[in-house]
């Protein structure tokens, strides 16, 4: 299963009845290439989920081909018109006079699906439109692009799926359905490679209503889902728009969390005690729980288990935007270093989430990532 894919879609209960008032549902999208350098085109919804308090959604990097003879309009469902047949990058396949597909003895092109000859023509002529599919957890194919141009007889084509992911909030169920491009205010994935943070091809996201805005994170989502998100929550997500993707949106955290801080040469020994007590004082005028020590004389960790004065179950007690956290404690940094650190000294900062490694009080928690579906636990 390492090329399986995963999005955990997560609600708290004031923000889920925020959008069931809406009667909006969950739209992904999966975006398509047809030339090498070509930007990814989103033109069909994929999956509409309804909402819940915890939906699962995974996939298999696995594609498949077919076609409908109706060249499909915005907002209408596709009519599959033929049988799915699995191809993946680098594989080529034909359509014989009857319509199904078979292997193709023409050269296959690299990294792309592809059809090398099209003997089928419809009754009343023309021509067909392919579809390339996606394999869902089901192991059934759905469609996630159409090709707008004509697939005439003696005619061919190449498609390659991206792992650029989009998603929205919208109304309706529009599986297999056209768009023009995602919606204003999208949020997304490149699952290309694994999250940096975790190794894993997993992300969790929420929508927060009091101001619209998604927030994505390569860790599972905290248990505090039941209150209001604050009022001021600044960090945009991903934006996606006319069929292109915007990468580096900030990551959340979930609390606790580890900053990692690595600095470009030794502490001396003789300030590292009071180094440590001098930027936990600082951290703890922001947050509670905090634990400071070194790893070698190069490496300082910081365990935080949460901001001080968040409001129980809010969005800041459930998590925080990387970046903030890595901006806090290069603050800290800066204000110590004249008194503590070497004027040349140099630091980075990673953020992770809290593991009992590192907070061994803390209440850390580790679900299961695909534990919970719709809401409804999976007997474990």
């Amino acid at each position: 299963m390492a090329d399986t894919r995963t999005i955990e879609v997560w609600e708290s209960q004031y923000d889920n009845g925020q959008l069931s008032a809406d009667h909006y549902n969950f739209q992904i999208a999966k975006s398509v290439i047809t030339a090498v350098g070509a930007p990814p085109v989103f033109n069909m919804v994929w999956r509409s989920e309804g909402l819940a308090p915890d939906t699962t959604i995974q996939w298999d990097v696995k594609y498949g081909l077919n076609w409908t003879k109706v060249l499909p309009k915005v907002g209408a469902t596709v009519v599959i018109g033929g049988k799915w047949a699995a191809c993946n990058k680098g594989q080529i396949l034909d359509i014989d006079a009857n319509g199904y597909f078979q292997q193709s003895s023409s050269p296959a092109v690299p990294d792309f699906l592809a059809i090398g000859n099209n003997a089928f023509t419809p009754q009343g002529g023309g021509g067909i439109y392919v579809i390339v599919g996606l394999q869902d957890e089901t192991g059934s194919f759905k469609p996630v692009y159409y090709e707008p141009t004509t697939l005439y007889t003696g005619g061919g084509g190449q498609w390659q799926p991206q792992e650029i992911v989009s998603w929205w909030y919208d109304t309706g169920l529009r599986n297999g359905s056209v768009i023009s491009s995602v919606k204003s205010g999208a949020s997304g994935v490149d699952f290309t490679a694994p999250a940096p943070p975790t190794g894993e091809y997993y992300y969790s996201t929420t929508f927060t209503t009091k101001d619209s805005k998604w927030h994505v994170s390569p860790y599972p989502p905290s248990q505090s889902l039941y209150a209001p998100v604050p009022e001021t929550i600044v960090y945009d997500p991903d934006q996606l728009g006319g069929g292109s993707f915007e990468p580096d949106a900030p990551l959340v955290v979930w609390w606790p969390a580890i900053a990692t801080i690595a600095f470009g040469f030794a502490v001396k020994k003789a300030v590292q005690a009071n180094f440590v007590l001098a930027i936990k004082a600082d951290f703890e005028k922001q947050y509670k729980g905090v634990t400071v020590s070194f790893k070698g004389d190069a490496t300082v960790t910081v365990g935080i288990q949460g901001p001080k004065d968040a409001s129980e179950h809010s969005f800041e007690a459930i998590g925080t935007p990387v970046d903030e956290l890595k901006a806090n404690t290069n603050a800290i940094l800066t204000k110590e270093k004249p008194k503590y650190l070497d004027p040349s000294e140099t630091w980075a900062i990673t953020v992770t989430e809290g593991s009992s490694a590192d907070l061994e009080y803390l209440p850390i928690r580790k679900p299961k990532k695909a534990a919970y579906h719709n809401g409804f636990q999976n007997g474990n």
